[in-house]
């Protein structure tokens, strides 16, 4: 029971923190807010992944489970390929690479914690 009351109030804090975020003001065609908190999300996830059991519920899975979002970022990457195959692969792109590259460097900056 400990572990779901983790898992959900952080998972509360970082669906409050996605909804702030995911009202950015889209860059071009693609939807920053979106973008931003899966990168967000990929940065910090190294960062919580080291901490302890209760640390890790309340963080990894629960605020940065529920800040990024992979059925928002389909849902948007498909609304994008009805008007443009290259806004569609430029939404892709962006989101993939740059999510990984900040997991590298949150990894790196937090000492490789995983």
């Amino acid at each position: 029971m400990k572990e779901l009351v983790l898992v959900a109030a952080g998972g509360c804090a970082g669906a409050a923190l996605r909804y702030l975020m995911y009202r950015l003001p889209a860059v071009g065609d693609i939807p920053a807010g979106t973008l931003s908190v899966n990168v967000l999300g990929c940065f910090l996830l190294p960062f919580f992944a080291g901490s302890s059991t209760e640390l890790r519920l309340l963080l990894a899975t629960g605020f940065a489970g529920s800040l990024t979002t992979f059925s928002t970022f389909g849902y948007e990457s498909f609304r994008l390929a009805e008007h443009s195959s290259s806004r569609f692969f430029m939404n892709m792109l962006l989101n993939l690479s740059l999510s990984a590259l900040a997991f590298m460097l949150g990894t790196k900056l937090s000492g490789g914690m995983l």
